[in-house]
């Protein structure tokens, strides 16, 4: 399924039956791996992220790209400098 030389021919060709025979669809590869586009909250609250993430979902999927959503309500391990940049005024506050 995948392409590989390693495999025989008696091998790929029982495989290429079973797929055939069960109506198996294979999925379209990808050339390039899908691009992700990660929005980073301090914190998933009111209507403010929530309208920020339908306007870049929107554009995303006009542009065939990914979106993943991450909550760090500055509880989260981020890395030690880019989480005392994120919150780092808010805790000495």
């Amino acid at each position: 399924m995948n392409g590989r030389s390693q495999v025989s021919s008696e091998t790929r060709a029982a495989v290429e039956e079973l797929i055939r025979r069960h109506g198996y669809r294979r999925q379209r590869r990808r050339s390039t791996p899908t691009a992700l586009v990660e929005l980073v909250f301090h914190a998933l609250e009111g209507d403010y992220p929530v309208e920020i993430t339908k306007g870049v979902a929107e554009v995303a999927r006009e542009h065939e790209l990914t979106v993943g959503i991450s909550d760090l309500r500055c509880d989260h391990a981020a890395g030690d400098a880019w989480l005392e940049g994120c919150c780092g005024a808010a805790r000495a506050a």
